[in-house]
């Protein structure tokens, strides 16, 4: 008899709880997807989709703000407070990052996050958990339910870097690559937090290669390495620059570092749309690199799905011409350190895959042509250099492949007048 009252008491709460719940997901202010994660691009790209979703932020203080539409959003000024954020890989020294900042961002007036915001400066990093309460005018207009301030040295912005940065990218855009050069330099002896510091490094490295100093160049791009182990493209950068300064050792273990780095970090890189370029990249000996960033490669360009004759998407052909081209710059480095004979075997592989883009094959070409070149073989050199010209891609119109097939043609005259004296000495030892 117990046991049936139970049973009768049982459901008697729990039909009570299913109507409870349901109004408690309907009251204004609490989201019905509170517990499902969304991304922030997510949330920026489709806040409709999102909407009740929570998603977490990192950023820099933008400033307090007054947008507010009472009747189509449940913010108003007596309610919450609002202010903007600009995301944390935002470049704030850049005009394009004035649009950028988030500012839609709302925090109640009667909670700590509300004390937390009122005490920020332009550019404090913060992040903050927040869900998405409405998506009026196509915008994802976010609720904050958590606030804190990351208050460490190293990630403070200086207050003047900004207006060095500025001038200096101006300065590079104008031509003036030694004023640039200074402009940087000076920036640089802030602490630049990451992800900005290895980029002003780069962009000073750029500078230096313009006004003729390779070398300082090459030192600029180690530095932004060290900056940024993680991530390929800065030992990708790092490789060119050795390449142009005269350290070809440099730039094959620069190239090797970046391949080891991309084999760490993504072993989806066998799942390439070519065989061939993934069999290179995996035949790679396996080597520990250190701290590895998935997200420096956006490994999703390489779908698992994709199978060999299949119509490839952009961005397949986008992965398959990336690897390419970071193989042909390490089979240059190869040829230039005087491994000839397997920088050409790596070329050869690689023209010889038939999905390669007509771009991508045309910048093949070309080093295959500087590594004939370097190691004597000058009328190869000037025949790679004409099928490069002959692609008819925009890279023919580059003036630095007319220098560069000029110098192969000098090189090649020179050879045929150095060989005439020993033709006649045999032709006289014939009569």
């Amino acid at each position: 008899m117990s046991q049936r009252r139970q049973t009768h008491a049982e459901k008697w709460a729990f039909g009570l709880l299913v109507p409870s719940l349901a109004l408690w997901l309907w009251l204004p202010g609490v989201p019905a997807g509170a517990g499902t994660p969304a991304s922030l691009s997510a949330a920026l790209g489709n806040p409709t989709e999102c909407l009740g979703r929570q998603t977490t932020l990192r950023g820099r203080f933008a400033g307090m703000g007054r947008l507010y539409d009472e009747f189509k959003t449940p913010f108003t000024p007596d309610s919450h407070l609002n202010f903007a954020l600009w995301p944390e890989e935002s470049r704030l020294w850049e005009p394009s990052a004035r649009g950028e900042a988030i500012a839609t961002l709302y925090v109640p007036k009667n909670g700590r996050a509300a004390q937390v915001a009122l005490e920020l400066s332009m550019h404090d990093l913060v992040e903050l958990t927040a869900w998405v309460r409405s998506d009026h005018a196509g915008q994802p207009w976010f609720q904050v339910v958590d606030l804190r301030r990351d208050s460490r040295l190293e990630l403070a912005w200086p207050q003047d870097l900004s207006g060095l940065l500025a001038a200096a990218d101006a300065s590079m855009a104008a031509g003036r690559v030694g004023q640039a050069a200074a402009l940087y330099g000076q920036a640089l002896e802030n602490r630049i937090p990451e992800p900005h510091h290895a980029l002003v490094l780069q962009r000073m490295a750029a500078a230096c290669q313009a006004d003729g100093r390779p070398l300082e160049a090459c030192g600029w791009h180690e530095k932004a390495v060290h900056a940024r182990s993680g991530d390929p493209m800065a030992w990708a950068k790092w490789a060119e620059a050795a390449l142009a300064c005269g350290q070809p050792d440099v730039a094959v273990k620069a190239a090797d570092q970046g391949l080891w780095l991309i084999r760490a970090a993504a072993p989806e890189v066998r799942m390439l749309p070519s065989g061939k370029l993934a069999g290179l990249v995996a035949g790679m000996p396996p080597r520990s690199p250190g701290r590895t960033a998935a997200s420096a490669w956006d490994w999703s360009l390489v779908r698992p799905e994709s199978q060999p004759g299949a119509a490839w998407s952009a961005a397949e052909g986008m992965a398959l011409e990336w690897m390419a081209d970071w193989l042909a710059l390490r089979a240059e480095a190869l040829g230039r350190a005087g491994r000839a004979r397997e920088a050409l075997a790596l070329c050869e592989t690689l023209g010889q895959d038939v999905a390669l883009p007509l771009e991508a094959r045309a910048r093949l070409m070309v080093r295959r042509a500087r590594i004939l070149a370097a190691s004597g073989r000058a009328e190869e050199a000037v025949m790679a250099y004409r099928q490069a010209q002959d692609a008819g891609t925009p890279l023919a119109q580059m003036p630095w492949l007319a220098e560069e097939n000029a110098l192969a043609h000098a090189c090649l005259a020179k050879q045929a007048d150095s060989a005439r004296p020993v033709v006649a000495i045999a032709m006289n030892t014939v009569d």
